[in-house]
């Protein structure tokens, strides 16, 4: 009941629509809220959207499956709290992964107004492994040049995202030391000339990103959406700083907080 109306009050509080029936119906879960779950909290902010999720994750304890299993079955079973009807590759995706690539940990993210929106899978991997899966987007094999030559070799988390329906693939960044104009290349090459802002200073920014993230669908060749994640520590840019919430109540906190800077085909 506390989570329950904890995520009431912050929902209310932001003005994020909520639907209080889902929260509680998800809530009744003993398995996403046992006592080895980690639970993890996280508001959105986009120019026209606000959203809260929770995020609950269940490691792996020296190699034993026994309760990602179980984590995986109760979380297998909520799927009809998905915002909509899954698709069959979205669906058997998760399966996929979880067969063939070592497993460090899953996750599963819901939403207060759709209900399950986000699975996860985290351990590394080479991106080789991942081209032989059925349910993967034919996009991720038709960049296989682009993936050595940018020195992405190796996946350490696979996320589907069931409210948009795509996966995200995540990389170390391989671009901590590069500048405005090897950004611009970067997504000029990747055909997202439209959405690269003018201000050279936010285009450098990237380059203090420890992650970076590639979204494929099923219903594109092409690359979706990239987005290079930086820590709130490692912000240099002024105009990013005043673009967020107050950075320094976040790190104070102890908040792991970062920005990500999204780019994509649509301006």
């Amino acid at each position: 009941e506390d989570m329950e109306e904890d995520l009431r009050k912050i929902a209310t509080s932001l003005k994020i629509p909520y639907d209080f029936d889902l929260i509680t119906k998800i809530c009744q879960s003993d398995l996403l809220f046992a006592a080895d779950v980690f639970i993890q909290l996280r508001v959105a902010i986009k120019p026209k959207k606000k959203s809260l999720n929770w995020r609950s994750e269940i490691l792996s304890r020296n190699g034993d499956r026994t309760k990602l299993e179980a984590f995986w079955g109760e979380i297998d079973s909520m799927k009809t709290m998905a915002p909509h009807q899954i698709s069959r590759p979205l669906g058997f995706l998760i399966s996929d992964v979880y067969q063939a690539i070592p497993t460090c940990s899953l996750a599963a993210d819901f939403d207060v107004q759709h209900g399950l929106c986000k699975l996860w899978h985290f351990g590394r991997c080479a991106v080789d492994d991942l081209f032989p899966l059925a349910n993967m987007p034919k996009s991720l094999t038709s960049h296989r040049d682009f993936f050595k030559q940018n020195h992405l070799d190796r996946v350490y988390c696979v996320g589907m995202d069931y409210q948009s329906e795509s996966v995200n693939l995540y990389f170390i960044s391989p671009w901590m030391d590069a500048d405005a104009n090897e950004i611009r290349t970067l997504l000029t090459t990747l055909g997202f000339r439209d959405s690269i802002p003018s201000d050279s200073e936010i285009l450098a920014s990237c380059s203090s990103a420890t992650a970076f993230a590639i979204t494929l669908r099923w219903d594109s060749d092409a690359f979706e959406r990239c987005c290079f994640y930086i820590p709130f520590s490692l912000l240099q840019s002024q105009q990013l700083k005043a673009m967020c919430w107050d950075h320094r109540e976040v790190t104070s906190h102890g908040s792991s907080g970062f920005v990500g800077l999204s780019f994509s085909r649509d301006v």
